[in-house]
Formats: structure tokens, C-alpha cells, sequence
């Protein structure tokens, strides 16, 4: 937390939970992703980093949404970032 920040200096309950939500169904879906693919169609993290650069600057960015907004807002941001991600790593692995 950073008092001195518009956009930090409080964490409402929605906004953490949300954004926990997003981090961790993104690493269950790098998981899941890295342990289908092995051998010589292998993914890595590397291979995720790359092909995943706009959805992991999204990732890194939820922490700017203001913390005086409703929860409805919170919960319908994160549920489409959640839903972004999944789809994101979907299309990877279809292109595999």
C-alpha cells in the first residue's frame, strides 16, 4: 500500500479479491497449459511470456483501478480480465 497514491492508498475487499482471482486462475491456466504440452509442441513460461505480454501488462495493471469505485465495477472489471485471460491461453494452445 502507498498512502500518497490516488490509486493505492486503500485495497477495498472486491479489488483484492479480484485481483487475486486474475493471478491465480493465470498461473492455474500456465499450469495447465505447460504440463499438456510437453515434448517437442513444449510450452514454458518463456513461450507464455511471449505470446502473453499485453495480458500479463493488463495483469500488472489491475493495481491502478481507483479504490472508490462500487464492488459491481470491481467484479465486472476482473470477471472480464479473469475471462481474457483464460481465453488468451486458449488461443495459444489451439495455435500449438
Amino acid at each position: 500500500q502507498n498512502g500518497f497514491t490516488d490509486y493505492d492508498f486503500m485495497c477495498p475487499l472486491a479489488k483484492t479479491i479480484g485481483m487475486m482471482k486474475v493471478i491465480v486462475g493465470f498461473h492455474e491456466a500456465a499450469q495447465k497449459t505447460m504440463a499438456e504440452f510437453t515434448g517437442e509442441q513444449k510450452i514454458g513460461w518463456n513461450t507464455i511470456n511471449n505470446h502473453m505480454k499485453d495480458i500479463i501488462k493488463k495483469i500488472t495493471d489491475m493495481k491502478f483501478e481507483m479504490p472508490r469505485q462500487s464492488e459491481e465495477h470491481f467484479k465486472k472489471t476482473f470477471v472480464a480480465l479473469h475471462d481474457e485471460v483464460i481465453a488468451a491461453f486458449r488461443n495459444m494452445a489451439e495455435e500449438k
